[in-house]
C-alpha cells in the first residue's frame, strides 16, 4: 500500500504470488487472491486461493479451490453479509458440450465455463458453497435441430450461444471460451455484474436464483442482434457499478482495452448508464439489442495509441469524482479530473525482473 508520493504505508507477505485482485476493506484488512498452478487450467488470470489478512499481517482466513475440474481465477467480491462471490473455471467434456449443441469442429478436448460461487467463510480456513451459477446451464444454439437447446440466439437473449466465438483445438485459449475477468454486486437490486472478455460483453445475472442473463451489453453479435459496427466493448476489464439506482438503473465503469477495436489499438475508460427497469425487467425491443447506444463518458475524448494496454488494467472513481486509471501492461497509474486533465501519475518501479534502474 503506497501513498501519493509512492511511499510505502503497509505491506503484507504471502507464500502465494498474486492471483490478480486485492481489496483493502474498511476495517483495514486486506483480502486478496493468490495463484496456485495447475496442469489443467493454464490460461491467464489463474488464481486458486483467497486470503484475508489483518492490517498487521496476520492471516485471518483462507479458501482454496484449485482442482482438476474447478479452479478459481481473476476476481471476487465481498458481499454485505460477509460471504464472498468468486469466479471459477468449471470443466466440461467435449462429449457434454456437443450434447448441448456445440459444433464438434469447434470443440477440443474440453471447454471451461464461467462458474459463479457464493462462499460462506469458515474461519480460519475453508467455507460452504451456499449458491452457484453455471453458464453451461443457460445455452442456446442453432447448429443441431435435434437438441432441446436449438433456437435462434436472437430469440433467446437470456441464453448463451454455445458456438459464438468458439474456437477448436488444444490451446488453453480455445478451452477458455468465455474468460470472465471481473465480478461486482449491486446490493440494492441483488444483481451480479460479470465481464466476459471473449464475448466483448458485460452480463447481469440475479444472485440466488438459477436464471439466465437478465441484461447484456457491448456486443449484440453475441446474440445475433447486431454487426461488428455495433460493438462497444473490446476485450474489457474491471466492469463495476459506480452508481446504484433505486429502480435497478445505475452507471457502470470499465476499462475498455481495445485489443480488437476496428479504429486501432486504443484503450479507453468508459462510463455507461443502464436503462431503467420496467416492471423489474430491462427493456428490450423485438430484434433490437439492449441499450444504450453509447457511453455517457469516455477517457480520452480522442483515442490515441499513447494510451493502450492489451490486457489486464482497471479503473476506479474516487471520492473527489476524479478517475484513477491503471494502464496495466505498462504499470502506469494516473488520476484525471472531470476535465480529463492528469493531476497525478505514477509508474510502477517494479517489474517481473525486479526493480527498474
Amino acid at each position: 500500500l503506497i501513498n501519493n508520493c509512492g511511499e510505502e504505508i503497509n505491506s503484507w507477505i504471502s507464500t502465494y504470488t498474486a492471483g490478480m485482485m486485492a481489496y483493502l476493506l474498511e476495517d483495514g484488512s486486506l483480502i486478496r487472491a493468490g495463484r496456485i498452478t495447475s496442469q489443467i487450467f493454464q490460461a491467464g488470470g489463474i488464481g486458486g486461493i483467497i486470503e484475508k489478512y489483518s492490517w498487521d499481517g496476520e492471516l485471518l482466513w483462507s479458501y482454496t479451490l484449485a482442482g482438476d475440474s474447478i479452479h478459481l481465477h481473476h476476481d471476487f467480491e465481498v458481499l454485505p453479509n460477509g460471504n464472498v462471490l468468486v469466479i471459477a473455471w468449471k470443466i466440461h467434456s467435449a462429449t457434454e458440450a456437443i450434447s448441448r449443441g456445440r459444433n464438434p469442429l469447434l470443440t477440443g478436448v474440453n471447454i471451461w465455463t464461467a462458474y459463479i460461487l457464493e462462499i460462506e467463510p469458515t474461519y480460519p480456513e475453508g467455507g460452504q458453497i451456499v449458491w452457484s451459477w453455471d453458464a453451461f446451464d443457460h445455452l442456446v444454439q442453432n447448429y443441431d435441430t435435434s437438441l432441446p437447446s436449438f433456437g435462434n440466439p436472437k430469440d433467446f437473449p437470456d441464453k448463451i450461444d454455445v458456438n459464438f466465438e468458439a474456437v477448436g483445438g488444444l490451446s488453453y485459449g480455445a478451452r477458455d471460451w468465455l474468460h470472465a475477468n471481473s465480478i461486482d454486486y449491486n446490493p440494492s437490486t441483488g444483481e451480479i455484474l460479470l465481464s466476459m472478455r471473449s464475448f466483448n460483453e458485460l452480463w447481469i445475472i440475479k444472485r440466488g436464483v438459477d436464471s439466465g442473463i437478465t441484461y447484456r451489453w457491448g456486443n449484440p453479435m453475441a446474440y445475433n442482434r447486431g454487426t461488428v459496427n455495433d460493438k462497444k466493448l473490446f476485450k474489457q476489464h474491471d466492469c463495476h457499478w459506480i452508481k446504484n439506482g433505486l429502480l435497478g438503473a445505475g452507471d457502470i465503469l470499465f476499462y475498455n482495452n481495445g485489443s480488437d477495436r476496428p479504429a486501432g489499438s486504443y484503450s479507453s475508460v468508459d462510463q455507461m448508464e443502464l436503462p431503467l427497469l420496467i416492471n423489474g425487467v430491462y427493456p428490450l425491443n423485438a430484434n433490437d439489442p439492449y441499450g444504450p447506444e453509447n457511453s455517457i463518458w469516455t477517457y480520452p475524448e480522442t483515442l490515441t495509441s499513447e494510451f493502450f494496454s492489451q490486457n489486464i488494467s482497471g479503473v476506479q472513481r474516487l471520492p473527489n469524482d476524479n478517475t484513477l486509471i491503471c494502464e496495466g501492461a505498462s504499470g502506469h497509474l494516473f488520476e484525471v479530473n472531470e476535465l480529463q486533465e492528469i493531476v497525478w501519475d505514477y509508474i510502477n518501479p517494479i517489474s517481473v525482473y525486479g526493480p527498474l534502474t
